[in-house]
């Protein structure tokens, strides 16, 4: 679901850099496919919240779908306020799109650097000394 959200957000992207398109074509082209990725990768965040919680998940696998949710629901946000409106050509509200955007992105790239971050990194220790026999060596 996540991948054909993507594949959405790539034909969004690609049509954006089209210039001269019309308000209508706008909608069809780049602000559809946008609200269609984001509405995929909403439900699939759901659906990784979902998985957690079913299984003995740990609080990092938890505090990932968490950071993946939020940043659908940003981008989701983005999505919304992207729309063109048909009267004026305009973006609905440019303020949102950006910040939407920069919001979903740091969230999906703090939970992607988390996820690979092997769980259970901590400080290496220092090697143990050789234990003594007591016996003085020579």
């Amino acid at each position: 679901m996540q991948w054909v959200g993507t594949l959405e957000f790539n034909v969004s992207t690609f049509a954006a850099t089209i210039v001269g398109l019309t308000s209508a074509q706008q909608k069809k082209l780049v602000w559809s496919p946008d609200m269609i990725g984001s509405v995929l990768f909403l439900v699939a965040s759901v659906l990784g919240v979902w998985a957690v919680r079913m299984v003995a998940s740990t609080r990092r696998e938890r505090g990932m779908a968490v950071l993946n949710v939020l940043g659908s629901v940003a981008f989701g946000a983005a999505a919304i306020a992207a729309f063109v409106l048909p009267t004026t050509g305009d973006v609905w509200n440019i303020g949102i799109v950006n910040a939407g955007t920069a919001l979903g992105g740091l969230c999906f790239f703090a939970a992607g650097i988390w996820q690979a971050r092997p769980p259970g990194i901590t400080k290496p220790r220092e090697p143990a000394a050789a234990p003594t026999s007591g016996v003085a060596e020579v």
